[in-house]
């Protein structure tokens, strides 16, 4: 019987779970050269889980073989390009007036490169967990972790450190710049249609920061592309809050950063801690990567998979929420897809690959396959423990925050708890005193934006969101990894 446990919390469409399923099946150890394949996974309503023994056979694999982690990381940039280029050219020209055939062969090329995209998704997961493995193991030679629980946390803490700017840091470096002109012009009063007329410059540079970032809105086809609108409302808040000292602040922090890491490995020495840690610095900035990759293709796609809806007759949402053969069937053979269950997917689905066999359940069928679903569920507690994703200590009410929907409950100095953060999380988590996630490790989108914010924040807890609920007021002791529940 399979051992299934939690890696990732995250909404997927149906149409992108599926090639993800297919992929990781059909392509994982050809596209990593991890001879381990990876053909158990599973899907339950934004809950992804894999086969623990496969896990635990990759994880050994590599344990073996850590320099070849880095020619994956390489091939995950390339297949990245490739995959926003092909979406890019399967989308362009006249869409109208191109048969269903032909639309066909566009959407397969697609998918072709999202199958390879999404064959090494999880693969930075599994090269952060045998890397901080071996981190923590040449560390502990060096600091005796049970006489100097804090000095090994914060050697741990500095060595995670992506020396590329990662794609959300610079969207908000270049949000906060557009900020100080809104501030400088004094036009945080205006919306964005007086903007044309009023201050053209910013008006330009605005529309120009939607073009380039307005994929951040999309989430494995879920969502929508932002607007011009939304970028400038967000940087409006932003320049209400000293964009420039945010700024100084950003940039201090990364010198800083940079200043930790190569103090830390100069102390402790190189070797192997220093290749480790030179790797754990790709996969920070990996797993950030190719969910732009993926979000950019998508977007680019969007068009195409328009122009498929409207000859299906159905809502773009409808139109992920099928699987590619079904799709297919429509443009190659006019079988017109079952809009029904495409509508119950849209609510809620899960999906399953095991022993080689694949299976998609809603509606009904769902509530069948959740009776017999079977997946650890961890014990909730007046204390959490997880892994240090950046020191420090806070105070405050929690804020459970479990999809994008949840985002507006958050508050100034709420303590944000949560299985884990997406890039659409990230102006919910400025505005925390304090996170604490049940997934995730020194690599997670959580980590890598407590870190880049310098807010105090625990990963890795298992059972953070079982534990509290909104209005707890939680003391967060980042610099130990523990989080606890002070009264109701």
């Amino acid at each position: 019987m399979v051992q299934w446990v939690k890696v990732v919390r995250t909404k997927e469409s149906l149409l992108s779970q599926y090639v993800a399923k297919t992929g990781e099946r059909e392509l994982f150890s050809k596209m990593t050269s991890v001879p381990p394949g990876l053909s158990g996974n599973a899907y339950v309503d934004g809950d992804i889980y894999y086969d623990e023994a496969e896990l635990q056979k990759i994880d050994a694999w590599l344990a073996k073989n850590i320099a070849k982690i880095s020619g994956v990381f390489s091939r995950m940039r390339r297949q990245g390009k490739r995959f926003v280029s092909a979406a890019g050219k399967a989308a362009a020209g006249r869409l109208a007036g191109e048969s269903d055939a032909g639309l066909g062969i566009r959407f397969d090329s697609y998918i072709q490169e999202y199958l390879k995209m999404f064959a090494m998704i999880c693969f930075p997961i599994s090269a952060e967990r045998v890397l901080r493995r071996k981190i923590e193991e040449e560390v502990a030679k060096r600091v005796d972790p049970a006489r100097d629980v804090k000095g090994f946390q914060e050697a741990l803490g500095a060595l995670a450190f992506c020396p590329r700017e990662t794609g959300v840091a610079r969207e908000k470096k270049e949000l906060l710049e557009i900020a100080l002109e809104i501030e400088r012009r004094k036009a945080g009063s205006l919306p964005f249609h007086r903007l044309r007329n009023r201050f053209p410059g910013l008006y330009r540079r605005v529309s120009a920061h939607a073009r380039k970032y307005a994929w951040t809105g999309l989430r494995f086809l879920l969502g929508g592309p932002r607007s011009a609108e939304w970028f400038f409302e967000r940087a409006k808040e932003l320049a209400a809050k000293t964009p420039g000292a945010e700024l100084a602040k950003m940039s201090a922090a990364r010198k800083a950063d940079r200043k930790r890491f190569a103090a830390t490995l100069a102390r402790l020495g190189g070797g192997e801690l220093a290749r480790a840690a030179r790797l754990l610095g790709e996969d920070v900035f990996i797993r950030d990567h190719r969910l732009e990759c993926i979000n950019r293709a998508d977007f680019a796609a969007l068009p195409l998979l328009g122009e498929i809806s409207v000859r299906m007759g159905a809502s773009l949402e409808e139109t992920v929420h099928l699987t590619p053969p079904e799709v297919l069937a429509f443009l190659e053979k006019g079988v017109l897809p079952d809009l029904e269950k495409a509508r119950e997917r849209m609510v809620a689905y899960a999906s399953l690959s095991e022993g080689g066999r694949s299976m998609v359940a809603s509606g009904k069928d769902l509530v069948v396959f959740l009776r017999k679903w079977s997946a650890d569920v961890p014990a909730a507690g007046e204390t959490v423990r997880g892994l240090v994703a950046c020191g420090g200590k806070a105070r405050g009410k929690a804020c459970l925050i479990h999809s994008a929907k949840d985002l507006s409950k958050m508050r100034e100095g709420m303590i944000l708890v949560t299985e884990m953060t997406t890039p659409d999380f990230v102006p919910a988590m400025e505005k925390a005193a304090a996170m604490v996630a049940d997934l995730g490790g020194a690599t997670s989108h959580t980590a890598i934006i407590s870190r880049e914010l310098r807010i105090p924040c625990i990963v890795g807890t298992h059972n953070a969101t079982k534990s509290f609920k909104d209005g707890d007021l939680v003391e967060v002791d980042a610099d130990n990894g523990v989080a606890r529940k002070i009264r109701a």
